[in-house]
């Protein structure tokens, strides 16, 4: 055929030949030198090991190795196979991952979902075409893939070497691909799996690696019907530990997914069970899981309830308010305020620091809903007190962050509360989310004074530092304040996208409290485009959720709809919420949110000299806190008016 005209002989999966097929493609190879011929065999880079002169150590004879695929290119593979069916990105995204690149795994990764809905296993086919090849493999090379893949899928030979019988020889071995290392560990019997993983577990430093091949073996025993609680106690131990530490490393996702598998495997009555139930419902609400942080409250509760302890009894109302702060919007601030002094009174009987510390940082948060920053400020310093002599450095960081964010709302000027944040981003092993908290009340700070370049790069830092830390319940809220600088700065498009981005996250998260006050931010920003009927309605949005002891939300809320209802030349309305958001504002020590209700009844005031006197009042409290930005733009409005009455 290749004298008639030239020749393409294409060979596939050519890895699986047997010897003598591969002598008929030498022999061929060859004899063909003499017409156009050209041998394409496709095969796994295990040939080579075979047939090492087809590597390319011979005359005519050249290898093409082909790397895996890119992340782009997978992408495009994918819409390929689909030819126009949607795919949920997660799943997309999880996909591309596993099959790391390799189109085959790919496709059956694909049509595992097509046919059962999901891909999160290794695909029957590929399960069969893996487990062939692993069964190929002389015994004791078998044998050590088994032992490297209880180890993981990165392996020191150490691991292995520890895990291998003395007198068998041992190789540097690693696994090229996931999938390969799952099917050699399925095929592992469970009870050579549990002893492999035990004794991996004891040549190891790591809390998270320990607990996790303790973890595993218990899982395994169980399964067996072979009695492990001790495993399960050490196991849980060593993950709780982990999750402690990722917690103070400022990993919230991974403190909780450490802590929640500690739960799993702790006795239900063991002793510690209750405080690890309460830190998991912290690190579930921190990383913006605000169901299942619900949930280890109300099993803290629960059990709290059957040993009619009052100190549990007080943590699980302490753990219950962070919830019900975040997600009720029919609390009572005054009932929650009562609740939070009974406990302290219980924790200061038991003398316990780390209890005391967690309620006075409670207590700080619950005066930071009634806008009272001082008595907030007084409420953290306390938390910090008791959180350093309980060596709490978790509760200690909470608190600092809340205690730099008053800096910024509450009566401290503005030059001092810059001083208070540059102070802190100052020491070198400050924790990453105090710098982060920092970074954001500067960048507010920053931006009252007219700095707005370096308020938005402080406020980036912020947010990357958040986002990067797991904290994406903070990351979102974060979106208050770049509302408020492109507000500053007289942007009200920028303040839209920044607000509406923050609301989006919030409620998918199901954090009311925040969302509240970014629905009112976001009205106002509407306003000030001009855009009032649709501001009109996410007042009545905000007014819907906002709980009656949210103070702060309380205010914006009718401050907001005062702005829209002028805009719609509704006066009369925007006279009445204007007046009482003023009421409820002067409630407070957070001098701008006082000054901003003051401008909103000033814009539907009845009378000139009304609307004076409020606007008056809003510019001395903008210069005592020393927003410089904002009380310019009142002094504006008074010119305006004098120019317009010139005019009249």
């Amino acid at each position: 055929m290749a004298a008639e005209q030239p020749l393409v002989l294409v060979l596939e999966d050519v890895h699986w030949a047997e010897p003598t097929f591969l002598d008929l493609v030498d022999h061929v190879v060859d004899l063909a030198r003499a017409v156009p011929i050209f041998v394409l065999c496709l095969a796994r880079p295990e040939l080579l090991e075979r047939r090492p002169l087809w590597a390319g150590g011979r005359p005519h004879v050249a290898s093409v190795l082909l790397e895996p695929l890119d992340d782009r290119d997978a992408d495009r593979l994918i819409d390929n196979l689909l030819v126009g069916r949607p795919l949920d990105p997660v799943v997309r995204a999880r996909i591309v991952e596993s099959a790391e690149g390799n189109a085959l795994f790919l496709e059956q990764m694909l049509a595992l979902l097509a046919e059962e809905g999901h891909a999160t296993s290794v695909p029957p086919t590929l399960q069969a075409l893996l487990a062939s090849r692993v069964d190929r493999l002389p015994i004791g090379e078998r044998g050590l893939l088994e032992r490297a893949a209880v180890v993981g899928r990165s392996f020191s030979i150490d691991a292995v070497r520890d895990l291998t019988p003395e007198g068998e020889a041992h190789e540097d071995l690693r696994f090229v691909h996931g999938l390969i290392r799952d099917v050699v560990y399925e095929s592992i019997p469970k009870r050579t799996r549990a002893a492999l993983h035990e004794r991996c577990a004891e040549r190891l430093d790591s809390d998270e690696l320990v607990g996790h091949h303790l973890e595993q073996a218990h899982c395994y025993r169980s399964e067996l019907g072979v009695e492990s609680s001790s495993l399960a106690a050490r196991a849980a131990e060593r993950l709780a530990r982990a999750g402690r530490n990722a917690y103070l490393g400022g990993d919230a996702p991974a403190a909780a997914g450490l802590l929640g598998r500690a739960v799993a495997l702790v006795d239900p009555q063991a002793v510690e069970r209750p405080a690890l139930l309460a830190e998991l419902a912290d690190a579930l609400r921190e990383s913006g899981d605000i169901d299942r942080a619900a949930a280890a409250v109300g099993e803290l509760e629960a059990v709290a309830e059957s040993r009619r302890d009052r100190t549990l009894e007080a943590l699980a109302l302490v753990c219950r308010h962070r919830v019900l702060l975040m997600t009720s919007s029919t609390f009572d601030a005054a009932r929650l305020e009562q609740e939070a002094i009974g406990a302290t009174e219980v924790f200061e009987q038991a003398g316990d620091e780390r209890l005391l510390a967690k309620v006075w940082e409670l207590r700080g948060v619950e005066a930071w809903f009634q806008c009272r920053a001082g008595v907030a400020e007084h409420a953290l310093a306390r938390a910090i007190d008791h959180a350093q002599r309980a060596g709490d450095e978790r509760t200690e960081a909470q608190s600092m962050g809340l205690l730099i964010g008053a800096a910024v709302f509450g009566p401290l000027s503005v030059e001092a509360g810059i001083g208070r944040c540059d102070e802190i981003l100052a020491r070198p092993q400050a924790p990453r989310r105090i710098t982060a908290a920092s970074l954001r009340a500067s960048g507010a700070l920053l931006a009252m004074r007219g700095d707005f370049d370096t308020a938005r790069e402080r406020l980036a830092s912020a947010r990357e530092m958040l986002e990067d830390l797991g904290l994406v319940l903070a990351a979102a809220q974060a979106a208050e304040t770049a509302g408020a600088i492109e507000m500053l700065a007289g942007d009200a498009l920028a303040a839209e996208t920044q607000l509406r981005a923050g609301y989006q996250s919030l409620d998918r998260m199901g954090d009311a409290s925040m969302r509240v006050n970014l629905a009112a931010l976001l009205a106002q920003a509407l306003s000030a485009q001009g855009r009032h009927a649709e501001a009109l309605v996410l007042t009545e949005v905000a007014e819907q959720t906002a709980s009656p002891g949210d103070l702060s939300a309380q205010v914006l809320w009718q401050s907001s709809r005062a702005r829209a209802l002028v805009g719609l030349g509704r006066s009369a309305e925007a006279g009445h919420f204007g007046l009482r958001a003023v009421e409820l504002a002067d409630r407070t020590d957070f001098l701008n949110v006082r000054a901003d209700a003051l401008l909103a009844y000033a814009s539907a005031a009845r009378s000139r000299s009304a609307a004076a006197d409020a606007v008056a009042a809003a510019i001395s409290l903008y210069e005592r806190k020393g927003n410089l930005v904002s009380a310019e733009a009142a002094r504006s409005i008074v010119s305006s008016a004098q120019s317009w009455s010139a005019t009249r």
